[in-house]
């Protein structure tokens, strides 16, 4: 039986569309399931919710003849409209940048506020930028004496082949957005899909090396048929780190 010790304890998985990133987290909500307040962020839904949001926003600008740029202060950023996508669109890692610079203080809010109520939190999607979670967490240390880095593990999903993404997407019955499309644009996108999963390991490994009193891995979830072979050794990280009681 695992429980939980440490109730700012906070998992953040980052990965590729369909590497797994949720079924990981919902299994490992299952294994810790005698932890009940244990919860999930995901960041795909709150890029969904803004999304729309913003969607709405731009339909009732042109019901009342307004420009967009007198929507300039509920909007923030003028890009917004082209910044935030919906999860369905594929994007390249200069999209996701953009995404997570609107994205991320909004996230960490609702992390923090799991955190002063006390509940262990996973938090998994693509938009999570690693190198702005490492500072954020870094300074917070610096700030709170009480903080322990300890609490804190990231972690990033990848897979080894083309081969391998490629099965995702098909045990996933194929992106919704790669679903009717050309073969010619399907090969194109399931590339530029591959692309982004190795800039986004490499990223994160030259992190870990560069911050090795954090609690940063780098995991290969290739093989869809037992997703326990990602999900133990991120158990086995929560034990090494002393947050099981």
């Amino acid at each position: 039986m695992y429980r939980l010790k440490n109730s700012g304890f906070k998992l953040f998985i980052t990965g590729v569309q369909n590497v797994g990133k949720t079924m990981i987290s919902k299994r490992l909500q299952t294994i810790l399931k005698n932890n009940d307040a244990l919860q999930i962020i995901e960041v795909d839904f709150l890029k969904d919710f803004f999304h729309k949001d913003i969607l709405m926003l731009k339909k009732k600008a042109n019901e009342h003849g307004m420009k967009l740029n007198e929507l300039r202060w509920i909007l923030e950023d003028m890009s917004l409209h082209q910044t935030i996508s919906g999860t369905s669109y594929i994007l390249d890692f200069d999209g996701i940048e953009k995404q997570s610079e609107y994205l991320f203080p909004r996230l960490m809010h609702a992390v923090e506020r799991h955190t002063e109520k006390g509940i262990p939190t996973i938090i998994e999607g693509q938009n999570i930028p690693v190198d702005k979670l490492i500072k954020y967490y870094r300074e917070k240390k610096i700030n709170d004496l009480n903080f322990d880095l300890n609490s804190i593990i990231i972690v990033n999903l990848y897979v080894n082949s083309i081969e391998d993404l490629e099965k995702h997407l098909n045990f996933r019955i194929i992106d919704r957005q790669l679903a009717g499309k050309e073969k010619e644009k399907q090969e194109t996108e399931i590339l530029d899909l591959w692309k982004l999963n190795e800039y986004l390991k490499a990223s994160v490994e030259k992190l870990k090396e560069k911050n090795q009193d954090m609690n940063i891995a780098v995991i290969d979830n290739s093989g869809i048929e037992d997703m326990d072979v990602a999900v133990r050794p991120i158990i086995n990280l929560i034990e090494k780190t002393n947050n099981f009681r």
